[in-house]
């Protein structure tokens, strides 16, 4: 079945996007926009090669996505909205390889002009906005201050799924007032599980200058649930809620005269009172870790169609993490034929590294991606 719904999904996205359909109703207050993308990708992988039986290259869905958002012009400056998101989510717990049409972002709220709007449901949080230095299209992943590292993440939670887009999420964010935006977001329990999260919040403020500088600062905070009398049934006893935080600094500058852009992230991370995480036990870490995020990165659009841009980020652990440090280096190229269509190339080398040396690896990766923008 999953093999005849996902052409047929595919298909109508590229219609919808052939057809430039963007506004579909607009008529006595109310309003419906259509927005998406249709994301598809050759990526190559040496670590992937190196499994006997796999191919190093697969074509493969690159978290296409189809919205919908509905608005209702209350009075003159308030109006109510939803915005209904589909597509291949590769935020989920599935594996890459299956193609999941689920549910990516779903919110209702209100817009106040020259006050803001206020969103409850599974929303994008503050934090995620903070980062710049990635200016790639695949093998980024957003930059240093998402990276999820391998000792690091083994410690219960440790995966920055507090950060991104995420459910039972209150969000609010504020105009532009003289170049400055204001954000902040609280997420309620989404799962009972030992490792779920109890309770999140993000905070995040955003200045663009007149002078084509952009400056970004943030800080995320979760906890997760321990052992409560809902998941007593996994019999875990005794095991402590950890808490997990991060912060983190960017800025942005861009020369629009010669198509130059330079940006930088600097943050934080600390897990407190962590497990192994493990399905099968939960046993204390012991110690708080505590990385540094650090990335850079380049881009020069020469002429209207093409660019080349370039993005290194580092994530490193401390003693308690076991020295855990991984490193990517990307360097891409994209070249658009219209304000709809893109193709990219990308390569991306990652280097990781530990006390352990089951966790020492390289992975070089290739990605040749077309994009479909209405």
């Amino acid at each position: 079945m999953k093999r005849i719904i996902t052409p047929v999904i595919l298909s109508s996205l590229f219609y919808a996007g052939c057809a430039s359909a963007t506004v579909l109703y607009d008529k006595d207050d109310n309003k419906v926009e259509i927005k998406g993308s249709l994301r598809l990708m050759l990526d190559g992988s040496s670590a992937r090669a190196r499994e006997e039986g796999t191919n190093k290259y697969k074509l493969e869905d690159e978290s296409s996505r189809i919205g919908f958002r509905f608005e209702r012009q209350i009075d003159e400056k308030l109006k109510a909205l939803v915005y209904y998101e589909w597509g291949n989510d590769t935020q989920a717990t599935e594996k890459k390889d299956d193609f999941n049409f689920t549910n990516r972002q779903a919110y209702g709220g209100l817009h106040y002009q020259g006050i803001g709007e206020i969103d409850f449901g599974r929303v994008t949080v503050p934090f995620e906005s903070v980062h710049q230095s990635d200016y790639t299209y695949e093998w980024g992943n957003n930059g240093a201050l998402y990276y999820g590292g391998k000792k690091t993440k083994r410690v219960g939670g440790g995966d920055n799924n507090y950060i991104k887009r995420i459910s039972n999420t209150l969000k609010y964010m504020s105009d532009k007032y003289d170049g400055f935006r204001f954000g902040a977001s609280y997420t309620l329990q989404d799962e009972t599980n030992v490792n779920d999260i109890n309770y999140a919040w993000s905070t995040a403020v955003y200045y663009d200058t007149t002078f084509n500088l952009h400056l970004r600062a943030g800080y995320a905070q979760q906890e997760s649930n321990g052992s409560t009398e809902s998941n007593a049934d996994l019999r875990y006893y005794n095991v402590d809620p950890v808490k997990e935080s991060i912060w983190g600094v960017s800025a942005k500058y861009d020369i629009p005269v010669w198509g130059l852009s330079f940006a930088i992230d600097y943050g934080g991370e600390k897990i407190e009172d962590g497990n192994t995480g493990d399905t099968n036990a939960y046993e204390p870490w012991g110690k708080t870790t505590h990385a540094k995020l650090f990335g850079l990165g380049t881009k020069w659009t020469f002429n209207d169609k093409q660019s080349v841009y370039a993005t290194w980020a580092i994530r490193d652990g401390d003693e308690a993490a076991d020295n855990y440090q991984e490193t990517r280096t990307v360097l891409g190229t994209d070249y658009k034929f219209n304000k709809s269509v893109l193709v990219f190339l990308e390569y991306s080398s990652q280097n990781n590294r530990s006390n352990y040396d089951s966790d020492t690896k390289s992975d070089d990766k290739s990605a040749l991606g077309l994009r479909y923008y209405f």
